[in-house]
């Protein structure tokens, strides 16, 4: 049986409160996961945000307090529930005002 370890990454979100696209989230067939792991790193590299959920969703905030717009780096650490594991999820997400 093969089963879909499709994850999907947006790369940019505007949380501005209008009710479209106001969170980060990952897509997918997240029931699939054993053990997730995803933090999210400013242009400076400190980590503003750190979830072992693979259903998180960010806010863009740090500390209480909205990020400015810009350009953030995230890394995840995936494995599945048939042992496939993945270490090498990196990017960049665009948080949009």
């Amino acid at each position: 049986v093969s089963q879909s370890r499709y994850l999907f990454i947006p790369n940019a979100f505007t949380p501005n409160g209008d009710g479209n696209n106001d969170f980060f989230s990952i897509y997918g067939k997240l029931n699939l996961l054993v053990f997730f792991e995803a933090r999210i790193f400013d242009r400076w590299g400190e980590k503003v945000f750190e979830s072992n959920n693979p259903y998180f969703t960010w806010d863009g905030t740090y500390l209480g307090v909205a990020e400015t717009p810009g350009v953030f780096v995230y890394t995840m650490k995936a494995t599945f529930i048939d042992g496939y594991s993945r270490t090498d999820y990196k990017g960049s997400i665009t948080l949009i005002k």
